[in-house]
């Protein structure tokens, strides 16, 4: 299920433009657990029943076990599309989310809402960082007041190693919408690329203090933060912290293994991956990409675990 926003311009008797909105809701039956679907031409129909020549196309799906993203609509390419996701993301596997000792959804549907991460981020984790930059750029041309879109843009810079249009997005995301924790978390992490821990730790503070900014992801990089700026007896404080929570709800391994990377505890770090990967992590897709990951992409043991994982090659 997706939604479309059409804004259009509209003249007055003024001699004026104003901006019209139009907003439809394409529905989509599928019948089979991985799809794909071509929506090209029913957007253009949409735009020529609305007389539309002139504005910005706006598409955003109405669900989390759906992606849109942008590709050629060529039959090998879509089945290879289908096969990665089925490799590294199998409706086989014993996903949490499926287990009522740990979800209370009973879809059994883990696999879809990490497929459609996985597409979220597809581009620039799977080496595209031009096509990724491209798509995001086009994105911000579509609707340039978007935070999110903005907050993502600052993600792929971040990802493709340059400190200065992630911090430019970022920063914009936050503009946008100073509520939007999204978009600290990514001015944190530009802060990090650039070297600047304190301006990192501020960001991820501020990030916790929003609603929704209590999840393992804020702490964990704040513990990392701590520990790269040699605060090991804080970081320490906050692996314990991870530690007496997971007694109580679930948190991702990948948290303790991304502050155990800060401290350069690799022994600890490569348990607390394995332990990630053993529960199917939806975090180890960071791994190929974050720069928190760049002093240990030369030893084997990391080089195996991204293989293993089915993820190409890492930065």
């Amino acid at each position: 299920m997706e939604a479309a926003k059409f804004p259009a311009r509209e003249p007055r008797e003024d001699g004026l433009q104003t901006v019209r909105m139009i907003t439809e809701t394409l529905r989509v039956v599928t019948d089979k657990r991985c799809e794909l679907y071509n929506l090209t031409e029913r957007i253009a129909d949409i735009l020529r029943r609305h007389d539309v020549k002139d504005g910005m196309v706006l598409l955003s799906s109405l669900h989390t076990t759906m992606a849109l993203f942008v590709n050629e609509w060529q039959s090998a390419l879509l089945h290879d599309v289908k096969s990665m996701l089925n490799k590294v993301v199998s409706p086989n596997d014993g996903w949490q989310h499926d287990d009522p000792e740990h979800s209370d959804c009973d879809r059994r549907n883990a696999h879809s809402h990490l497929q459609a991460s996985l597409l979220g981020h597809a581009l620039s984790q799977s080496g595209h960082q031009p096509e990724a930059e491209a798509v995001m750029r086009r994105a911000r041309e579509l609707d340039p007041t978007d935070a999110l879109t903005h907050g993502l843009s600052s993600v792929v810079a971040s990802q493709g190693r340059d400190a200065a249009a992630a911090l430019k997005h970022a920063r914009h995301a936050i503009s946008l919408d100073p509520r939007l924790w999204i978009g600290y978390i990514a001015l944190g992490q530009a802060y990090e690329l650039a070297g600047d821990h304190n301006l990192a730790l501020e960001a991820l503070a501020d990030a916790a203090r929003l609603p929704g900014g209590g999840n393992s992801k804020i702490v964990s990089l704040r513990g990392y933060e701590l520990a790269r700026m040699g605060r090991a007896e804080a970081a320490r404080k906050v692996l314990a912290a991870l530690e007496t929570a997971s007694h109580e709800r679930y948190v991702p391994p990948y948290a303790m293994a991304l502050v155990y990377a800060g401290l350069g505890e690799r022994e600890a770090m490569f348990d607390a991956l394995e332990k990630a990967y053993a529960v199917r992590d939806v975090h180890l897709i960071y791994l190929p990409v974050g720069v928190q990951w760049d002093p240990y992409r030369a030893d084997p043991r990391f080089v195996d675990l991204v293989a293993r994982c089915g993820f190409g090659p890492s930065h």
